[in-house]
């Protein structure tokens, strides 16, 4: 049996994940934090037209933003992270806390976007 050392912090980050404008986007995956570790081992960034937004995923049980979506009205919900102007830029940050010996998994990874409601 082989023996994993894993380093304290580290980052993922994807390309831009749009090539169009969209009017909402979230994003769900698969999670898997060992015993161990905090709910916060795994922190999604989605960074929308240029600024940071701290998201959890869609299926995730975690409370926290889980949709932005451009709107000029007023109605929301507490999941929802509501911006003045379309999605023109997407980018997904993945960043890590582990432990020497557990790490969290990820899988299933899936960008979900929205049109004009």
């Amino acid at each position: 049996a082989g023996q994993y050392i894993y380093s304290p912090k580290c980052k993922m980050q994807s390309h831009e994940l749009i090539n169009q404008e969209v009017y909402a986007i979230s994003i769900f995956a698969n999670v898997y934090v060992p015993q161990g570790l905090g709910d916060d081992a795994v922190k999604f960034i989605l960074t929308i037209n240029g600024y940071d937004f701290d998201v959890v995923p869609i299926n995730s049980h975690l409370n926290g933003i889980k949709i932005i979506r451009f709107s000029t009205g007023n109605s929301s919900s507490p999941y929802t992270e509501r911006i003045g102007e379309k999605i023109k830029s997407a980018v997904l940050t993945i960043a890590y806390t582990n432990e020497v010996k557990i790490a969290p998994q990820i899988n299933n990874i899936k960008i979900l976007l929205g049109g004009e409601i």
